[in-house]
């Protein structure tokens, strides 16, 4: 029997939806992974550099050349045996000044016009999320009618320090007025975005939603392991220095709670070169209780923070992070920075400890709590679990989210299809 091939549609004449965005980020594929079994043919095309797992069985073009041909669920730019012209091309291109810089909007644009997708879901607007890339190969090939495009913002970071530059706002102003629907996992986007001249209703009826999805909380066991009764170990799942946070501080506040408590494990993710470097500086009696890792999968988190007492993640610029759901759904307590898209949501002592990300004593005075106070850890991990239920069930968004694109096409006109570029 044949293998079903790419250009398949599992459930020819349902809605077809093509996401753009990183395929190798978790979040894109857990968002995209809500849909898995309802009746919509669903595609990723993803940006130039990002490659998905082996096993995500999406259809997903990729960029990243093929040394065979394509799959069931993966189309290359380029296929075929090495030393065909495809990756001739490609060896050209890396090697030369000219490159292949029109090939990655024109391909998009012949994915649009060949499928024809009902809807067309950005996933991010900056930093290389699909969002800007998308709207310049809209507008560069004419697709700006074809097609309900959905633009979903990526926390806090796209719009948090972007919106005081006018540059930047004038960018943001005009993507959010040509999409018909914005998705975000925060209420200070929809305020951002109303001084910016953006309609409320412009924002679907699910916002906020969690950028991942929200967790599955199918079998919420009544017998996790209360925090009091773990390990004194802590996860750091953003090890790592950048615009929206930084792990300096983090470092210190280590350092300063050493001496205050009894020692304590801690498993550092995501850690960069950088953070490393400063990590080797940190005594050795602390570095002998750290466990280092790289990006790690999901589940793999997810087991960490069954074992955790505590999660820690400050952070200078954030949505409602992931990684907060994450720490409530698996009891850790969350240690996070008192930013305002996260406290509408949680309250100090009753959800969470707030520290500011440059405070290295605040994050200090947090972890010695945290680790001291039995009744404060078991109390919140109650609180958070109820919340998480409530806000971040992944049944519930399921639903939401399946019947939110079939609301958008039942109300929006029939959109008409222009010839292949």
């Amino acid at each position: 029997m044949l293998k079903p091939r790419f250009d398949q549609d599992p459930f020819p004449g349902k809605p077809k939806i093509l996401f753009i965005g990183m395929a190798q980020s978790s979040h894109t594929q857990s968002w995209i992974d809500l849909l898995a079994g309802q009746e919509f043919n669903v595609r990723l095309f993803s940006m130039p550099k990002g490659v998905p797992p082996a096993d995500w069985q999406v259809k997903t073009y990729v960029h990243a050349p093929s040394r065979g041909k394509d799959s069931e669920f993966r189309k290359h730019r380029f296929s075929g045996a090495k030393g065909t012209i495809g990756f001739y091309l490609e060896k050209v291109a890396r090697r030369t000044s000219l490159g292949l810089t029109a090939a990655p909007d024109l391909w998009l644009a012949r994915v649009i016009t060949k499928w024809r997708p009902d809807i067309i879901h950005v996933i991010g607007l900056f930093d290389d999320q699909g969002g800007i890339f998308y709207l310049q190969t809209r507008r560069k090939f004419k697709l700006e009618k074809h097609g309900h495009l959905v633009i979903q913002l990526r926390g806090g970071s796209d719009m948090e320090l972007r919106r005081h530059d006018p540059e930047q706002r004038a960018i943001i102003r005009q993507a959010l007025m040509e999409c018909e629907k914005i998705i975000c996992d925060n209420r200070a986007n929809i305020r951002y975005a109303v001084d910016l001249g953006i309609p409320a209703d412009r924002f679907a009826s699910i916002v906020p939603v969690p950028g991942s999805g929200g967790m599955e909380l199918s079998d919420p066991s009544p017998a996790m392991t209360a925090p009091s009764k773990r390990e004194r170990m802590i996860l750091w799942p953003k090890a790592y220095e950048c615009q929206w946070s930084k792990a300096l501080p983090v470092l210190e506040a280590i350092r300063t709670a050493w001496g205050k408590v009894p020692p304590f494990e801690i498993h550092m993710l995501a850690v960069t070169p950088d953070v490393h470097e400063w990590y080797l500086a940190m005594p050795e009696e602390i570095r002998r209780h750290c466990h280092i890792s790289q990006r790690i999968p999901q589940q793999e988190v997810f087991s960490l923070l069954k074992q955790a007492r505590i999660m820690v993640a400050p952070s200078l610029v954030d949505g409602v992070p992931n990684t907060l759901y994450e720490a409530m759904a698996f009891g850790a307590m969350p240690i996070v920075s008192p930013l305002a898209t996260i406290t509408p949501l949680v309250r100090q002592d009753e959800n969470v400890l707030f520290a500011r990300n440059l405070y290295p004593d605040e994050i200090a005075a947090a972890l010695v709590r945290a680790l001291e106070d039995d009744a404060l850890v078991d109390r919140a991990a109650r609180n958070n679990l109820r919340l998480v239920e409530k806000i971040a069930n992944r049944q519930t968004i399921r639903k939401q989210v399946a019947n939110f694109y079939n609301n958008l096409l039942s109300q929006s006109p029939t959109r008409s299809w222009p010839n292949s570029p």
